[in-house]
């Protein structure tokens, strides 16, 4: 708490009133900043929560709880829109495949597709891994 202190003091001095070193934290850290009130009121950085001393044992626990649920939150959020991204990119991939089938084939696009997915049952794998494979061959021949 000292040396962040001394980071507020330092900040509000040199006129800057940011906290160095803040924008350098990961997405799902967030920064409590114990100061007084003078300095917290001074301080203009946007991704610092701050709370003023003397402190009551009840707004700090519920301070770093709504900053246990935020990250959470930010982590959950960040997960779906990878998976977002991934379903997205299988889903090229398979009418990548659909399309190479119906070419190469002559197959209607719901033939294409009931091939794709009747094969992935057959051999037990996903439809990705047989679109993946179903290109991977046509690469090679």
């Amino acid at each position: 708490m000292h040396f962040l202190s001394a980071a507020v003091n330092s900040a509000i001095r040199s006129g800057t009133r940011c906290l160095p070193g803040v924008d350098c934290l990961p997405e799902c850290f967030s920064l409590l900043l114990l100061d007084t009130e003078f300095n917290v009121g001074t301080l203009r950085e946007s991704d610092v929560v701050s709370l003023t001393v003397p402190i009551r044992t009840h707004d700090l626990i519920n301070t770093v709880r709504m900053l246990d649920e935020a990250a959470d939150q930010k982590l959950k959020n960040k997960l779906r829109q990878k998976k977002r991204q991934r379903a997205e990119e299988d889903k090229k991939t398979v009418n990548a495949a659909k399309l190479l089938l119906m070419d190469r084939n002559h197959m209607t696009e719901p033939e294409a597709y009931r091939f794709i997915q009747k094969t992935s049952m057959d051999t037990g794998r996903t439809m990705l891994e047989t679109a993946q494979m179903i290109l991977l061959f046509e690469r090679d021949s």
